[in-house]
């Protein structure tokens, strides 16, 4: 530990984060910020606020498999990626997202209201649901006006208080000029377009063998992403982007996203599958999925590692995930790797990561993407103000008459601290 410490000391962050009195968490919080931190344990579910002047304790009488049941329930009705039409979209349940917002919440319900930014630090199920849809009350239960979270508050998600702490003690100014590039995407990788419109029914734990190897022709049968290469367009059209530097199909490939010079990008996108869900027999980290090589080679196996994406020189605002998901094939919540993938793109030099919780319909995507770096055109404002406005001028606009419904504008999370 102490040679790894020494010669690693960012890679050793990431084995084991540090642990800090609340003090000193205290110290680098703004007045109108709160910290909600978690613990899973077997028998009780342990919950921790923190703000500029106050801490909070609460033990809730829940267990480990009946947290991750309710947990499950709820996203059963966001995750909706395999209907084909409106009809068949399935109603949100208020009345359990009520009760996991009092479960989470009543001991500081009241006092609430005096904050504008939440920072939560989950564990377990929970980082497998974007609390933006939890509800403040259960009265309104129409859509367009219920109580959703996100309403009244700008939301990210941390890793650790490493991310917190480490942002808000760097104190080096990164100034403009030396970010040549606003933007680099990496989509639609060469895959298998007969399963495009299967994607949720891809049993991805059948692509490997139980050392966690991975075959190219097994790994070319994931579906193919081709709405992601509209999606990336979008966005190099509103960031001022160059079509040079989008990497689509062949191009989406690991040497290229080793080889290429990503530390003068402010805006990097890489929309495609992320394995993130720690059920794979013998993969031992999250990944995501690139265009699979004619051979497989070290630098080159259709699959970027996060201990890959650690190493990676980054100087980004924001790296997009855009096409992610954090439950198992099973549909039980597993994001544990995403923390990781996260975190991996922290020590490369990223700020903050915008993931998915569920796979997203193509124009919701898009429509998130364009009002996301739309509203932040000449504002100084960060990412995660500039994703609740995105949220809720979606649920206004109520696009098709089914928009406002979250499993549309909920699935888009960031994390860390922008």
């Amino acid at each position: 530990n102490n040679k790894i410490s020494n010669q690693f000391p960012e890679y050793f962050e990431l084995l084991k984060p540090k642990i800090y009195n609340i003090k000193t968490v205290q110290e680098k919080l703004n007045d109108n910020d709160i910290i909600i931190s978690t613990f899973t344990g077997r028998e009780n579910l342990y919950i921790w606020s923190i703000s500029k002047d106050r801490t909070t304790f609460d033990k809730v009488n829940i267990n480990f498999e009946n947290l991750k049941s309710l947990v499950s329930e709820i996203r059963q009705n966001l995750d909706q990626s395999d209907i084909v039409n409106a009809s068949q979209l399935k109603p949100f349940d208020f009345d359990l997202s009520h009760d996991l917002y009092k479960m989470l919440f009543h001991n500081i319900n009241d006092d609430l209201s005096k904050f504008k930014s939440i920072f939560f630090v989950l564990d377990s199920s929970l980082q497998s649901l974007p609390l933006e849809i939890l509800i403040t009350d259960r009265n309104n239960k129409n859509y367009q006006d219920a109580s959703w979270l996100i309403n009244d508050y700008e939301i990210s998600y941390l890793t650790s208080l490493d991310d917190l702490i480490s942002s808000r003690e760097n104190k080096t100014i990164i100034l403009n000029n030396n970010i040549s590039n606003n933007f680099i995407a990496f989509a639609d990788p060469l895959l298998n377009k007969q399963n495009t419109e299967v994607r949720s029914s891809i049993k991805v734990e059948k692509l490997f063998d139980n050392r966690g190897g991975v075959s190219l022709e097994n790994l070319s049968q994931l579906p193919s992403l081709p709405e992601t290469a509209d999606e990336v367009l979008t966005i190099a059209d509103i960031l001022g982007g160059k079509i040079k530097d989008l990497y689509l199909q062949s191009e989406a490939n690991e040497n290229n996203v080793k080889d290429i010079n990503l530390a003068n990008t402010k805006v990097i996108s890489f929309a495609t599958h992320g394995l993130v869900n720690g059920e794979i027999k013998g993969l031992t980290e999250p990944a995501l999925v690139l265009t699979p090589p004619d051979n497989i080679s070290d630098k080159n196996d259709g699959l970027l590692k996060s201990s890959e994406i650690a190493v990676l020189d980054l100087n980004a605002e924001i790296v997009l995930l855009s096409a992610c998901n954090t439950a198992a094939s099973d549909g039980t919540p597993g994001a544990e790797g995403l923390s990781g993938l996260a975190k991996s793109f922290f020590i490369a030099g990223s700020k903050s990561v915008l993931v998915s919780h569920w796979p997203v319909f193509s124009e919701s995507t898009k429509d998130t993407m364009i009002n996301l770096f739309e509203s932040r055109k000449d504002k100084k404002i960060s990412y995660s103000k500039s994703l609740q406005n995105a949220k809720l001028e979606m649920i206004k606009n109520n696009k098709y008459d089914i928009f406002s419904h979250p499993t549309f504008w909920a699935p888009f999370v960031i994390v860390g601290i922008n």
